[in-house]
């Protein structure tokens, strides 16, 4: 997806024009945006099975697998590490388009990107703690 979405800067930058770039840009973080609502949502879906499970666990330890990887995914897309001048996937893609759009919109941009930053930081961040470590068996008192 992220190398979609520089393509799609790339193709934008070539029109040489800031408002064709801003608009691509726009309908990229939206898209973004909704991109994390429906993974929320689907971690919400799936974890409301277990959090409340009076039954048989069946399918659980999937659940926690497919947590550890949505949750290195979303690390992924913000992990930074300026001291290495290695970006994570949303850094580089502000990267890519600040050259290309107005001050105007960066700073507006930036409010967006903030926002997504915070997104993929929270998103997996609490259900993974909830369910990866800290699900216990209620009747012996041990972790699962």
């Amino acid at each position: 997806m992220w190398r979609m979405l520089r393509e799609q800067v790339d193709a934008a930058g070539n029109s040489q024009r800031m408002d064709v770039t801003e608009g691509v840009v726009d309908a990229m973080i939206l898209r973004l945006k909704t991109r994390q609502q429906t993974w929320q949502s689907m971690l919400d879906d799936e974890a409301s099975k277990y959090l409340n499970a009076t039954t048989e666990l069946e399918g659980f330890q999937a659940l926690q697998d497919w947590l550890v990887a949505t949750a290195n995914d979303q690390i992924a897309c913000i992990d930074d590490n300026e001291d290495e001048g290695r970006y994570g996937y949303l850094t580089s893609f502000r990267q890519k388009f600040e050259p290309l759009v107005s001050s105007a919109y960066l700073e507006r941009a930036d409010v967006e990107i903030a926002a997504l930053n915070d997104g993929y930081d929270c998103d997996a961040g609490l259900l993974y703690s909830e369910m990866v470590f800290e699900y216990r068996d209620e009747t012996d008192d041990r972790y699962v």
